[in-house]
């Protein structure tokens, strides 16, 4: 019975403080409604390899636990410099992994351009493996283009898609908006294109909303507009120019320094601003490690490596770098503002890229069991100290817009 009670009173704490636990209670998925262009060249896991038990919770601390092991890879004998391109959202864990890397013996270079995802695509579709200056990973914040996916094909490269882990979009405010208590997905909607905040609930301030958002060209703005706007989103698009900042840092600024403002920012960027704005939840959910790895907080997405397998098989280096970047990235995901992937996704990516490599004899090892297993091994990361969260005021129920989108 004590024990039960100190259960009770522990999980309590950590429903309170937002701290939580990382793959191993698996939230019921929410079927994809299918990206087309994404499936037919991604490679398809089987079912998990292994029944994982779940270890007692403890307070400020993720677990991840092993799950599928990858070769090991010695950076000492990886040589030969790599290319790769893309999502300044992807940048800053994709540098720690290099500067990681090298500290572990790697002695050639490796260039990483942040251009964006877009440019990123154009830059490496366009041209054929292994030509002088052609990339050889992607790194996007959102799926490949049916429109990319053709160049890429035409110029001789067969994409793999590798979800090497999550972000999300915080809804931030001034910090003297306390009358809002969360928000629903209708009402984030209103709030983003009405003109006072008396015009979204009767009973907040009869005064003018400030909206501060990323500009339209941005990738996370179309990721919002099609989460939150749908067909409102040209309201907002035509809003004046005082509206948009070219990044999140500019935006936490004008934000913190502009009474009654509201706006949304990569998570990351809230992170590095939290003592200026307040964290909204949506949908009764704030964006931290449970919600975003559950795919139960409504705006969290994926982020992706792209390579194909005409690079793998001539450039060992790359897979090489790969392994080690999925051998590491989940225990140091949280340290730029990332989320680890769930347990499930997790063993997935490792196995489309263990394909890729032909490498079937090291994954028919691994055969997939219903056998309870013992506990994996378990890397504890401390997490971040929360930050204050206004909690939403109201019960609400999630939809299937609660999940981690292609």
């Amino acid at each position: 019975m004590l024990r039960l009670l100190n259960l009770l009173l522990l999980t309590s704490f950590m429903t309170s403080t937002g701290c939580g636990v990382l793959g191993f209670v698996e939230a019921t998925p929410t079927p994809d409604v299918g990206n087309v262009v994404l499936d037919r060249f991604l490679d398809r896991a089987p079912s998990r390899t292994r029944e994982l038990s779940t270890p007692t919770p403890v307070a400020g601390t993720v677990f991840i636990p092993s799950g599928l092991p990858l070769p090991l890879t010695d950076p000492l004998n990886v040589g030969g410099d790599l290319l790769i391109t893309g999502s300044q959202v992807l940048g800053p864990l994709t540098r720690l992994m290099y500067n990681d890397f090298v500290i572990a013996g790697y002695r050639d270079e490796i260039r990483i351009e942040e251009i964006g995802s877009t440019d990123g695509f154009q830059r490496y579709c366009s041209n054929a493996p292994l030509v002088p200056d052609g990339a050889d990973i992607v790194m996007a914040d959102r799926s490949i283009s049916q429109a990319e996916l053709e160049l890429c094909l035409r110029n001789g490269r067969t994409p793999i898609a590798l979800r090497v882990g999550l972000d999300a979009v915080a809804i931030v405010a001034n910090k003297n908006i306390e009358f809002i208590r969360g928000v629903s997905k209708r009402e984030l909607a209103s709030i983003l294109t009405a003109q006072r905040w008396s015009d979204v609930r009767h009973s907040w301030p009869n005064v003018e909303i400030i909206q501060i958002v990323p500009k339209p060209e941005r990738q996370i703005f179309s990721f919002f507009a099609s989460k939150i706007l749908g067909s409102n989103a040209f309201s907002l698009e035509n809003a004046s120019l005082d509206t948009f900042r070219e990044d999140g840092t500019e935006i936490a600024l004008a934000i913190s320094d502009t009474p009654y403002a509201i706006g949304f920012l990569n998570f990351k960027d809230y992170v590095n601003n939290v003592d200026r704005l307040h964290l909204l939840a949506v949908d009764g959910r704030i964006p931290d490690g449970v919600t975003v790895s559950k795919g139960t907080y409504p705006l969290s997405y994926p982020l992706l490596l792209y390579t194909d397998r005409e690079t793998l098989e001539a450039k060992a280096e790359v897979g090489d770098f790969l392994l080690y970047y999925l051998d590491n990235v989940n225990k140091v995901a949280m340290t730029v503002g990332n989320f680890p992937l769930s347990e499930s996704f997790f063993e997935r990516t490792k196995i489309v890229l263990l394909t890729a490599l032909r490498q079937d004899d090291y994954l028919a090892l691994f055969p997939p069991t219903n056998t309870p297993l013992p506990p994996p091994t378990m890397t504890s990361v401390n997490l971040p100290t929360p930050a204050p969260v206004i909690t939403a005021s109201v019960t609400l129920t999630l939809t299937a817009d609660a999940r981690s989108s292609e």
